[in-house]
């Protein structure tokens, strides 16, 4: 029995926390807060205080193996493929899925997440400056400025600062956002979205 995950603090990002976040990055404000409007359209949190999360079916299945991938696939929670089913709609949909994968593996499944301000997936906890993807999440549930502070560590550990600095969209979108960035215009939206917040 896995424990029921219960809202933290949820604390709200502030100006200085954005600040420190771009100097830490070696950016400046508008470019961070561009990508974080294209991540997460500026919130870390649902109507619930809970952290924003996909569930990534494709990546739950990967993280496991023999009966426990079985239970996943049978539970209708894992398959082998990307864009196999359509994401769920809403926040409450991606809980259900995650609560249904804990049943099964509790670590693996919050390593199947993407979560809060930057989506960062929980498989890269270690990038992001965690023990665990458990730990990251239980991080997300306190503040913004935990989520962003994961965010800010997978850039840099993942060789990203450059590319986000010299604003080079779709060189940072296709390793941020992975091989798909272009069918879903990642790096055009990140350019609107620079624009807007440099006006």
């Amino acid at each position: 029995m896995v424990t029921p995950i219960t809202p933290g603090e949820a604390r709200r990002l502030t100006p200085a926390d954005i600040k420190a976040a771009a100097n830490k990055i070696g950016c400046d404000v508008a470019t961070l807060k561009a990508v974080m409007a294209v991540e997460s359209r500026n919130t870390g949190y649902d109507h619930l205080n809970r952290p924003i999360i996909l569930f990534e079916p494709h990546v739950f299945y990967r993280n496991l193996e023999g009966d426990q991938r079985a239970a996943a696939v049978k539970a209708g929670v894992a398959y082998a493929k990307w864009g196999t089913r359509p994401y769920p709609k809403g926040s409450d949909g991606n809980y259900g899925r995650l609560e249904t994968a804990r049943a099964i593996n509790n670590e693996r499944a919050f390593r199947s997440i993407s979560m809060g301000m930057g989506q960062v997936l929980g498989e890269n906890y270690r990038a992001a400056g965690c023990s665990s993807a458990g730990k990251m999440f239980v991080e997300a549930c306190e503040s913004e400025a935990l989520q962003l502070g994961h965010m800010v560590n997978f850039i840099i550990a993942n060789g990203l600062a450059d590319e986000l600095r010299n604003r080079q969209w779709a060189a940072f979108a296709r390793r941020y956002n992975g091989p798909g960035y272009r069918k879903n215009r990642y790096d055009t939206l990140l350019a609107n979205a620079y624009r807007r917040m440099a006006a």
